[in-house]
């Protein structure tokens, strides 16, 4: 809508009268969010920690003249990497199955490499090379993943709390409407009643809680990237 009225120079009584009829559409979905915008991490802190241990050792053998081959083994270890301080509630074994214990940092990323080089002819003039490898990303690059998992299975009321309307009852409706199709309730009214649902959710925030017996899926019945 904006982008239509940003490039189509409307007069104002149009423009007006054009998001006046938006808002009297059929709401489909939608989503909020209250609370601070950082970042839940691990026992708490305002900080970020990532640490990677890496060993790596190679070498290289000559067979004649033409033929060389190189050879390397590598041991990768995050212990912090995965969030292996958090199990999963119950309410999780219907879509996870009965393992909800944390993950277990990888002990088992062996990484290695091959390589041929042969030379073919007496001039050194053509060089043939082969190779394969194999290589774990660290797991670390996955943190926008590991901060959804955090956030869902932190304890209810810290961090930034993203519900959808599929999670926000009004009238004894949920307001999610892909299903059922286009209904009375428009943007307008969504509008109208938004203020007060921001400000009951932002009632429920307790950033200061520390009890992971009752959790933020527990309370949004929602979540994402569980490892």
């Amino acid at each position: 809508m904006r982008r239509f009225l940003r490039h189509h120079r409307l007069p104002c009584h149009r423009r007006l009268l054009l998001c006046r009829i938006s808002f009297g559409f059929p709401l489909r979905s939608f989503q909020t969010a209250v609370g601070p915008s950082l970042q839940l991490q691990r026992e708490f802190r305002t900080y970020r920690l990532t640490d990677l241990f890496r060993v790596y050792g190679s070498d290289s053998w000559r067979f004649g003249e033409r033929f060389v081959l190189n050879y390397g083994l590598a041991w990768s270890y995050e212990p912090n990497s995965l969030n292996t301080f958090l199990s999963k509630p119950k309410l999780l074994n219907a879509i996870l199955g009965p393992d909800i214990n944390p993950p277990m940092a990888q002990l088992t990323n062996i990484a290695s490499i091959v390589g041929l080089v042969w030379t073919p002819t007496h001039d050194n003039k053509t060089v043939v090379r082969a190779g394969a490898g194999r290589y774990f990303d660290p797991v670390s690059f996955n943190s926008i993943a590991l901060a959804n998992e955090r956030r869902a299975l932190f304890p209810a009321g810290t961090g930034l709390r993203t519900v959808p309307g599929s999670s926000i009852s009004f009238q004894g409706r949920a307001l999610d409407f892909t299903r059922s199709g286009p209904t009375s309730f428009s943007a307008a009214d969504l509008l109208a009643i938004l203020p007060a649902t921001r400000a009951d959710l932002t009632q429920q925030l307790n950033p200061e809680n520390r009890d992971f017996s009752f959790r933020n899926i527990d309370l949004d019945k929602t979540g994402s990237n569980f490892i």
